[in-house]
């Protein structure tokens, strides 16, 4: 199988641990299986009429080698490689994402298996997609708003509880993410001002208002393939912090999904599936979704260490199957994968 690994920088992969990346992880699982491996970046596609091409480095190192040696032995010379003679094209691109890069990725939908959809990726990169969910019950109540006299009249009506939580539309790794009193916070206007923009700007930024819950326990991160659960942790915020991000200094501890949290993750599977999100990472909290990761998801190497998995391979397996167009396996009680033939007649 011929797959290829879309990044922002291939020197920004180089300088990652592997012991917390899961694009490496990835990369190593690719090169495990024999698969042909390349790594790309979005600054090196073209387009010519119908063709879509781009300058590519092959990885050739032994896969259980440290990654360092891998990237040793690339190619001094790029090689032209044809996206369309591609099985699989792995996009692992940090926010902002570049929507004139993703308008051209769109001609290989259908024909190579993306690792996400553009379009599900575009549509999830906004913490607006929580919108529907929240209208369903399924998320905390939402507002997504630039009007600051509204902004202000949901917080003071229409949430309930002492806090709130106000963050921008586009991040990640938890910046910019603040949670504050619903009363006698007066640094509220000032911070809407700075997230939104003054009435002096030409334009202003929408931010999102939510519901805060509980988070004293910390978040569920859940990794989601094909729409089906393969594994999940809890992340707990630092002391003094209330962010679950792992880069926010959070803590990572095994976690067993309960009945509700598989309900919730059923419950989202068939939006997932429909936006072509194939592997996707769930944060849940208190019965509650979050927020959907589209971009670049991650988790695979501590859950790894967590559960004594190797996700990975799930995930290349489930890569080769879709190439292949063999059926997925079915989830288990706890959400790990089975094998259909393994399912007990009714």
């Amino acid at each position: 199988m011929r797959i290829a690994f879309l990044l922002h920088e291939v020197k920004h992969l180089a300088e990652q641990d592997y012991a917390t990346s899961t694009t490496l992880h990835l990369v190593a699982a690719a090169l495990r299986g024999g698969h042909r491996t390349h790594l790309l970046t979005g600054r090196a596609l073209t387009a010519l009429d119908a063709r879509r091409y781009a300058l590519a480095l092959r990885v050739t190192g032994a896969p259980d080698s440290p990654p360092e040696q891998w990237f040793s032995a690339l190619p001094t010379q790029e090689e032209i490689l044809d996206l369309f003679e591609l099985d699989c094209l792995v996009l692992r691109l940090p926010p902002p994402l570049d929507r004139q890069l993703f308008g051209l990725l769109e001609a290989l939908s259908g024909r190579v298996l993306l690792v996400n959809e553009p379009r599900g990726i575009l549509v999830h990169q906004e913490k607006s997609h929580i919108l529907p969910y929240a209208a369903a019950g399924l998320a905390p109540r939402t507002l997504v708003s630039r009007d600051r006299d509204e902004i202000v009249r949901f917080i003071a009506q229409d949430l309930e509880g002492p806090d709130f939580i106000l963050k921008p539309l586009v991040g990640k790794m938890g910046e910019g993410v603040l949670r504050l009193r619903r009363s006698g916070d007066h640094n509220l206007l000032a911070l809407l001002d700075h997230y939104i923009g003054t009435h002096t700007k030409k334009w202003t930024d929408h931010v999102l208002v939510q519901q805060a819950l509980d988070a004293t326990e910390g978040d569920v991160r859940v990794l989601v393939l094909e729409g089906r659960p393969i594994g999940a942790m809890r992340r707990v915020p630092a002391a003094g912090d209330h962010r679950a991000n792992i880069h926010a200094g959070a803590t990572h501890h095994r976690h067993r999904l309960d009945e509700s949290e598989l309900d919730l993750i059923r419950a989202v599977a068939p939006d997932l599936r429909r936006h072509g999100l194939f592997l996707a990472g769930l944060d849940l909290l208190g019965g509650k979704l979050l927020e959907i990761n589209a971009c670049s998801p991650g988790g695979i190497p501590r859950i790894n260490g967590l559960d004594g998995v190797r996700l990975e391979e799930t995930v290349l397996e489930a890569v080769v199957r879709t190439v292949q167009g063999v059926p997925p396996r079915l989830p288990s009680s706890n959400g790990a994968e089975r094998d259909p033939s393994e399912r007990s007649s009714s």
